[in-house]
């Protein structure tokens, strides 16, 4: 591996990664909802489409920064996608969009499955446009705070492994191990 790939591979660029846009999943077994968004987020992000849930679920992973899930689908619905996702990559935000608001009780929704958002269909464009890149940069926030905190750990483990180098060399024990007074 050449230091490059390596730097990439640290920096998150690393093998599996297409794409320097952020990934936004629509999820929505209507062909013609899929091709809107689509049409209205490419400029913007790299778009994956999926007609169904299990499709869904195979294509989310942790380089998704949002995902666009329609409540009613035939075979799985919405919820069974959101609890199957949760599973596979909790954080990644869930923007439920949806004509059939009388499904189930927003309240409801919002408690047991925590989406990011929950849209209407018919609603305007901006507010889902808006809901999206705000998804977006909170799930970018999450990635730093998770690069951050395994820079601060190997940067701990390495001061360990210094820590532990001096005190063979020098023959004392280290502070840790000394006697208490």
């Amino acid at each position: 591996m050449s230091l490059n790939e390596l730097e990439n591979l640290v920096q998150g660029d690393g093998p599996g990664e297409t794409s320097s846009r952020p990934i936004v999943v629509v999820i929505d077994d209507d062909p013609i909802i899929r091709a809107s968004l689509e049409k209205v987020l490419k400029d913007k992000y790299e778009v994956r489409l999926c007609a169904d849930g299990i499709e869904g679920t195979r294509v989310v992973d942790v380089n998704v920064s949002c995902v666009i899930l329609d409540v009613r689908m035939p075979t799985h619905d919405g919820f069974w996608v959101c609890k199957h996702l949760r599973n596979r990559v909790p954080d990644v935000p869930i923007i439920f969009h949806s004509a059939y608001q009388d499904v189930k009780d927003p309240y409801e929704i919002i408690n047991e499955f925590h989406p990011f958002g929950y849209v209407v269909k018919g609603d305007t464009l901006a507010m889902l446009l808006a809901l999206v890149a705000s998804a977006v940069k909170h799930s970018e926030r999450l990635q730093e705070t998770r690069r951050t905190v395994d820079r601060l750990r190997d940067a701990r483990n390495r001061i360990r492994d210094v820590q532990e180098h001096l005190s063979k060399v020098s023959g004392s024990p280290r502070e840790s191990e000394r006697p208490k007074k």
